[in-house]
């Protein structure tokens, strides 16, 4: 490599030799200390070749880039000197690359004032890169004919006067946000001192204003107690009244209730004394005329027996305990257990079952009346399933008992919670259309609520929500 052809830091193209008639006083730098004036050069500086080839590095070149001679010689300068990887946008290879292809097109230097180019660190951490920038210099070094032999790439580290330039962009920035923060609180405090003025003076009409006011106050307020003291007095006894009447209303409805039954049971008396005595004086019409009078005697005393429980379970005062559902949803099972063996009915129940909170002999009706549904409306030759497990919410829990009877149509979700509402005849089912009612008043009673979801041929799901038995203490919804 011939170094005598780099040029001066300061020009640009050509290097003059030295002509062969040259007098001593003439002659030029010796060839061989071209090579040591190149390396030892404070300036750092690349020699590449037009294909970019790297072919000669000084000393200061690989310092300031922590690479050695060997890694370098030969190689690309864009795979030698690769961008940071990490950055999202790194500019380096492509501006110095379109530098140099300037520098091979025009013949003429090319400078890049500010590059940011990321220099690799030492190992062991050498795949991480440190933030570096340069000044750039591209210059040609050309032959005699004039064609580039060589590039000069010569660069300067600014990398300090960069990052202290942003440091006082910053405590500029930050020193100009602090002048506009104290300039913004003068203001402030300048208009809050006249406020404060203003303020005082209404401050003391409305003082004034207030203590009129407050007479004014303490006038209305005798009046209101007063009116407060009467109506508290009219409210205690309109709802004495109210307690009177409707104790009168039930005592009345048991009374008639009573007087009712009475001849009801002596038509059932008659009726099975003329069965008995006379049952050879009769023909198949008359004693089958005997025994529909015996049963219809029979369902309205029941009828009449059950309105008074549905009136009852309104007024009858409750006695809110913690429930262990599990033990008594096992009484109640046992009341059923010659019904389940009968009609070899599975029950499956999935323990534990949390603790509720409510009244126990409610309780136990409520789940009689579900599990009697559950066991009597089931499609014929049909063996009936039921699955009773519980969910936990917020504040409640539900309870769901479900089976694989005949179904309710959609339609008629709302309506079978009513009294006297069958939805098949007694000849199909038995039941007087009272137990879902009864359900509906005695959960609604222990401030709960109760539901179905079902499908016809497809089974129900009814479900009892009650408050858990942490609420016994203050029951939901009890004054």
């Amino acid at each position: 490599m011939e170094l005598r052809s780099l040029p001066p830091l300061e020009t640009s193209s050509r290097v003059a030799t030295a002509p062969e008639t040259a007098t001593p006083e003439q002659t030029l730098i010796p060839e061989e200390d071209f090579r040591l004036l190149f390396e030892h050069s404070l300036t750092i500086s690349l020699v590449l070749r037009p294909d970019f080839t790297i072919v000669a590095a000084n000393k200061e070149r690989l310092r300031a880039t922590r690479t050695k001679l060997q890694d370098v010689l030969g190689r690309n300068v864009f795979e030698a000197f690769p961008d940071n990887p990490h950055l999202s946008n790194p500019t380096g290879v492509q501006n110095l690359r379109a530098s140099l292809e300037r520098v091979l097109r025009t013949g003429m230097p090319d400078s890049m004032p500010l590059q940011r180019y990321d220099v690799r660190r030492s190992p062991p951490d050498e795949n991480e890169f440190e933030e570096r920038w340069w000044s750039v210099l591209n210059s040609p070094v050309v032959d005699e004919k004039g064609e580039i032999k060589y590039i000069m790439h010569r660069i300067a580290d600014v990398t300090e006067d960069v990052l202290l330039r942003r440091q006082n962009q910053a405590q500029h920035k930050i020193a100009a946000e602090l002048r506009q923060q104290a300039e913004e609180k003068e203001q402030k405090i300048s208009i809050s001192e006249r406020n404060l003025q203003y303020t005082s003076q209404q401050l003391l009409e409305n003082n004034e204003q207030l203590f009129r006011k407050q007479a004014q106050v303490n006038e209305a307020n005798t009046k209101l107690d007063a009116y407060a003291q009467d109506l508290e007095t009219r409210v205690r006894e309109r709802t004495a009244r109210l307690e009177a009447a409707i104790k009168a209303s039930r005592d009345l409805l048991y009374t008639m209730a009573h007087d009712l039954r009475a001849p009801l049971r002596a038509m059932r008396g008659f009726t099975e004394a003329l069965a008995d005595e006379y049952a050879t004086h009769l023909d198949e019409m008359g004693a089958d005329y005997v025994r529909r009078i015996h049963q219809s005697a029979g369902r309205m005393d029941q009828l009449i027996a059950d309105l008074l429980e549905y009136g009852r379970v309104a007024h009858v005062p409750l006695s809110f305990a913690r429930i262990n559902l599990e033990e008594e949803l096992a009484v109640v099972l046992d009341q059923f257990a010659l019904v389940i063996e009968q009609c070899h009915a599975t029950v499956q129940v999935d323990r534990p079952l949390p603790g509720v909170c409510g009244d126990k002999l409610l309780v136990q009706q409520v789940l009689r009346n579900l599990i009697d549904n559950a066991l009597k409306f089931v499609a014929p030759q049909t063996i009936p399933h039921l699955h009773i497990y519980a969910v936990g919410a917020e504040d409640y829990v539900r309870l769901w008992i479900v089976d694989n009877g005949i179904g309710i149509d959609p339609a008629y979700r709302e309506k079978i919670f009513g009294i006297f509402q069958r939805l098949h005849r007694g000849n199909e089912y038995p039941g007087r259309g009272f137990g879902l009612a009864l359900v509906q008043r005695s959960i609604e009673h222990m401030h709960g609520r109760v539901g179905v979801e079902s499908q016809p041929g497809h089974g129900s799901r009814f479900w009892i929500e009650l408050p858990d038995e942490m609420h016994c203490e203050n029951p939901i919804g009890k004054a």
